[in-house]
């Protein structure tokens, strides 16, 4: 075995930064991670992977504007994690791996203009979560280990930090006294003084890692959430004790948002929690019988955050969209506008040559189609049993050696010695070469091949974990299916991106793009592809649609014989003359 030696991003292969290519279809293309509630109910704001954060109209959905915080074309630079509204609707604050190492940034938007008012720079790891206090006049941030949590003045305040936590600190809650509750990966809850005196502390359970909090509406309770135990515990609101623990009765896995409703009656939580037909749940209790509960299901992806409405009921932001959830259950949703590319890894086809590949634009699988860059042809009705379409599954097992402990997981092993990954990342896919001289690994945001003995001959970062990954039979290409919702081709000699497909969920409307721009596309999806211009660090990023004079079909034509972007615009500029 030859060691295998820790990859830091210096080591990536990296290029001058190119523009930040993307898709704008109406809705988010990524996860939603953050969701707010206007207090009067006139709107809601939400955050993405994506790195977009939207303003929705209530009750309506309809889309009302669309903000941009500066974004780098690197894949986590701009996504946005954390979410806060100020208590009188005017001002969003928004954060998330947003800037660069050692120098990570909150964004503060006027949501009357939509422009970036503020920026609070220089912070020394990513923004966990946000919250505003109840008069508006501070700002209370949550950063990864170990750099604890911070409060900045909006208003000529004093600041507050306090790095005393030994893990990241995921939520932070004000009540409406101004006093707030933080929460952090090494098992504490904090409450402190609206001048950052720390009142109370606990650790609600043994071996615990709290994950969110929120208070009542009269601040006399604390609810806590536990990724560890999967317990959810209310506490007393000034001493931190335990006061009671609702019940757990069918509950399938981990809640890790929670939302008190509007009038306090009703506690929320969401998470992993499914029921028998793999619906992701939200489960309530009022508060005068938690022995009981009742599960509402509100779609098929995890559930990201919660926020109550005003009147009644609650926001759900999740990996698949967002929607409302009401009082009487009815739910109400935005789809996410990108197909959800996960099921590939099961059931996904790449032709022999790379040009034909087979999908599904639903997690779970079912209704699947096939895109041929050659024939421009996106097929709605391909044959229903993976086996009898054109094409290879990805190969897990070969003789020789074994690749294990990678799917899902932060340490792959090849014959039982652990490929390292970058910290944080985990193992998400895995295609052995054909001719079995090495494999392809897909992790949270790289792509990586390696030979039969570990050497590692390439890793390159993706727009997304790598879903699914796929070698053609000739050796010349590497397809991987995007969590941004795109299929791309890399070469396999280097790992160089050359061709990315983003096929609609309306399926029928899809787009082609090499890094560079060169475009072809269908009738009905120009505007889709476009790119994000920044204006400094202090300005808001602007969204441009992509120049007609990048509309090159000879260009895409010839991207996967050429294996090379120059040789194809070469080639396609020659076949014009």
């Amino acid at each position: 075995m030859v060691p295998f030696l820790l990859l830091s991003v210096a080591v990536l292969r990296t290029a001058p930064e190119p523009p930040l290519f993307s898709i704008e279809a109406g809705a988010h293309s990524g996860a939603v991670r953050g969701i707010a509630v206007d207090p009067q109910g006139r709107f809601m704001v939400t955050a993405s992977d994506d790195k977009t954060m939207r303003v929705w109209e209530l009750p309506s959905l309809r889309p009302l504007q669309v903000l941009r915080p500066p974004a780098g074309a690197a894949l986590r630079e701009g996504q946005l994690y954390a979410l806060a509204l100020s208590p009188n609707g005017k001002t969003a604050a928004v954060g998330g791996w947003t800037g660069k190492e050692d120098d990570f940034s909150i964004y503060l938007f006027d949501l009357t203009s939509g422009k970036l008012t503020r920026r609070i720079g220089g912070l020394p790891e990513i923004v966990q979560t946000l919250a505003f206090s109840p008069d508006g006049g501070r700002l209370a941030a949550g950063l990864g280990s170990p750099h604890g949590l911070r409060v900045f003045s909006l208003g000529g305040d004093p600041t507050f930090a306090d790095d005393t936590y030994e893990g990241a600190v995921r939520s932070i809650v004000y009540d409406a006294a101004g006093r707030f509750a933080a929460c952090a990966q090494d098992g504490t809850v904090r409450l402190y003084s609206p001048k950052g005196e720390v009142l109370a502390e606990a650790e609600p359970f043994p071996d615990s890692q709290p994950v969110h909090l929120a208070f009542s509406p009269e601040g006399d309770r604390l609810a806590v959430t536990d990724e560890r135990t999967s317990f959810v515990a209310i506490l007393d609101g000034k001493s931190l004790k335990t006061l009671s623990i609702p019940n757990r009765e069918g509950q399938t896995k981990a809640f890790e948002k929670l939302a008190w409703s509007a009038d306090g009656a009703y506690l929320y939580a969401g998470g992993y929690h499914r029921d028998s037909d793999l619906r992701y749940m939200v489960r309530r209790w009022a508060l005068n019988d938690l022995g009981h509960a009742t599960d509402f299901p509100v779609g098929d992806d995890s559930i990201h955050a919660l926020s109550a409405q005003p009147g009644g009921g609650v926001a759900f932001a999740s990996g698949a969209g967002f929607g409302l959830l009401g009082t009487d259950g009815r739910v109400r949703r935005v789809e996410r506008a990108a197909p959800d590319l996960r099921e590939l890894i099961v059931s996904g086809r790449v032709s022999d040559n790379g040009d034909t590949v087979r999908f599904s634009y639903h997690r779970e699988g079912g209704d699947p189609v096939s895109f041929s860059v050659a024939d421009r042809r996106l097929d709605t009705q391909p044959p229903a049993d993976p086996e009898r379409s054109p094409g290879h599954p990805a190969y897990t097992v070969t003789e020789g050696f074994k690749v294990t402990y990678w799917y899902n997981n932060s340490q792959p092993r090849l014959n039982d010695e652990v490929l390292e990954l970058e910290p944080g990342e985990q193992s998400r896919s895995l295609a052995l070469l054909h001719d079995a001289s090495g494999f392809i690994l897909g992790a949270s945001w790289t792509l990586r091949r390696y030979d039969r003995d570990g050497r590692q001959l390439w890793a390159v970062y993706t727009p997304g974990a790598a879903w699914a990954v796929n070698p053609t039979k000739d050796g010349r290409l590497v397809v991987a299916a995007c969590a941004d919702g795109t299929v791309r081709w890399y070469r396999m000699s280097d790992g160089e991106e050359l061709l990315a497909l983003f096929a609609h969920p309306d399926r029928k409307r899809w787009v082609l793009w090499t890094p560079s721009g060169y475009h072809d596309l269908n009738e009905g999806a120009p505007g889709l592809l476009g790119w994000s211009e920044n204006h400094g660090a202090d300005g808001a990023a602007e969204f441009h649609p992509v120049d007609e004079k990048l509309y090159r079909p000879g260009v895409i034509s010839r991207i996967l014989t050429t294996l090379d972007e120059a040789e194809a615009v070469r080639l396609a500029d020659a076949a014009r003359q």
